[in-house]
């Protein structure tokens, strides 16, 4: 199954972090790397899941949706990320 990393701006007054990440933990097996990125394994395509999102996020905030390779490296990030990334190493 695919691994992506997502990646989120919310750009508007009151910003609900907490619906994004209802958003992204529905899709399943989901691992929060950085304040604003997650981890997530799941079939859909990064479109597909940018379709998914758009119901969690408002008209004027940005996401981004990226299949994971086997080639990756971090730097003092959250341990949960780190574990996903292993986890799921093709």
């Amino acid at each position: 199954m695919p691994q992506y990393l997502i990646t989120y701006d919310l750009h508007q007054s009151g910003r609900n972090y907490e619906k994004v990440k209802q958003g992204i933990t529905a899709l399943g097996e989901s691992a929060k790397l950085l304040e604003s990125v997650w981890l997530v394994s799941h079939p859909y395509t990064a479109s597909q899941i940018v379709d998914h999102l758009k119901v969690f996020i408002d008209g004027n905030d940005s996401v981004a949706v990226i299949e994971l390779g086997k080639n990756w490296s971090t730097l003092r990030v959250l341990s949960e990320g780190v574990t996903f990334l292993k986890k799921h190493r093709p």
